[in-house]
């Protein structure tokens, strides 16, 4: 039944979806939230959850019109679904905004397959990415991924390659004319203050190790199952590994888990898992997977709730 619903991209999988990720995000807000004093605050936390959602309804676009998966809702779905267990980031507002500006970029890496106008996308791209580091620094990270698509989908033009220099220099210049006028430029600098931590190393998660542990277990299938056939999704899935690969890494250098970084992972995880129950032909298989999909994260938050 729920293999049946979600087998097809319709707006009332997008509206059912949304919706779902809102009440998460509002549980959470009502569970540890102060709410007797409303102020500036909870508009930001208000702005965070709608970047979330908007974050999923553009990541079924993305996903469908770069062909990433079939004509299907589970990326939404699993994105939905999988976000119980890292409930925490849905008040971590800046990591939410970073995200969708992530995910901005990654779908304009990914639009690089078509030859049209990549000088342009490449500009949007690593802008966006640019946009996202003011809130979340270690984003900077993804301009790896982005050099990967560019190597992956575009001719050896330095001019493409020099692109997200361009970009660079514009958020740049725009950025310190800003903190100029609203702030000054120590605050600035402090901004990019990186600290390499291995928190992740010395009080391990056990729950994002699972959840890392399961990912990589499902990119191996999911390219198992379509080796060099498909040549075209293999080579986007091989970037959406990439984007994978990255979000891992920053997890690791960071290593502050109050930071929601791991976040970022979230949705190349939720894209590998769509292609891998798509893929299955088992109809009580797939249902068992989508259902233990729901249930053990949502067993997983209750615990962690009370």
């Amino acid at each position: 039944m729920i293999s049946t619903f979600f087998d097809k991209s319709k707006p009332i999988n997008y509206l059912i979806l949304i919706v779902a990720v809102f009440v998460i995000a509002l549980a959470v807000a009502l569970r540890f939230q102060d709410w007797n004093d409303l102020g500036l605050d909870d508009a930001f936390a208000l702005l965070g959850v709608f970047s979330l959602c908007f974050t999923i309804a553009f990541l079924g676009v993305t996903v469908k019109t770069q062909k990433l998966t079939s004509d299907n809702s589970y990326t939404m779905f699993f994105f939905s679904a999988f976000l119980m267990l890292m409930f925490e980031v849905t008040e971590m507002v800046e990591t939410l905004l970073a995200n969708l500006f992530l995910v901005f970029s990654f779908a304009k890496a990914m639009a690089l397959k078509s030859k049209e106008k990549q000088k342009e996308k490449i500009f949007e791209a690593a802008l966006y990415l640019f946009i996202a580091c003011f809130f979340v620094p270690w984003t900077l990270l993804f301009l790896i991924g982005l050099y990967a698509a560019i190597a992956m989908f575009c001719d050896k033009r330095l001019k493409l390659w020099l692109m997200p220099l361009a970009a660079g220099f514009t958020t740049l210049m725009i950025a310190l004319a800003l903190f100029t006028v609203f702030a000054d430029g120590n605050s600035f600098a402090r901004h990019f203050e990186w600290s390499f931590t291995s928190d992740v190393f010395h009080a391990p998660n056990v729950i994002l190790i699972g959840f890392y542990t399961l990912s990589f277990l499902i990119m191996a299938l999911v390219f198992a199952k379509l080796g060099y056939r498909r040549l075209g999704r293999t080579l986007s899935l091989r970037l959406v590994a990439v984007y994978f690969i990255l979000s891992v890494l920053s997890t690791i250098f960071c290593g502050k888990g109050d930071s929601g970084i791991y976040l970022f992972s979230l949705f190349p995880f939720a894209i590998f898992m769509a292609n891998y129950v798509e893929n299955i032909k088992k109809r009580t298989l797939k249902e068992m997977v989508l259902i233990g999909a729901i249930f053990i994260p949502s067993v997983t938050m209750i615990i962690r709730f009370f």
